[in-house]
């Protein structure tokens, strides 16, 4: 007999802009791209980032090493997005619409 295996589900279950926002972030490209791909301004992708790692945050404080202002370094930044992208590309679950 065949076992299956439930499908697991999201973690941190995440708004269709934000989950819009990550699959546009996957193929990569930068913030201002980004904007440009979804048409929505920079400072919406910007806040939306936020969001989104805020989301992370309260959710599993170790996911995003460094969670520190936004004052540091651009590098800082992309080290968290990169991880926080990785994470998503290991866990296709979280972009599937979330059921309330």
């Amino acid at each position: 007999m065949l076992a299956l295996q439930p499908e697991t589900p999201p973690r941190f279950g995440f708004r269709p802009s934000e989950q819009r926002l990550l699959l546009t972030a996957l193929q990569g490209g930068t913030d201002e791209e980004v904007a440009g791909t979804l048409g929505i301004s920079l400072s919406a992708v910007k806040k939306t980032w936020r969001s989104i790692y805020d989301r992370v945050t309260a959710n599993s404080p170790g996911l995003i090493p460094g969670q520190v202002s936004e004052e540091l370094t651009p590098e800082r930044g992309k080290e968290k997005k990169q991880r926080l992208l990785a994470y998503v590309r290991e866990h296709p679950e979280e972009l599937r619409p979330s059921v309330i």
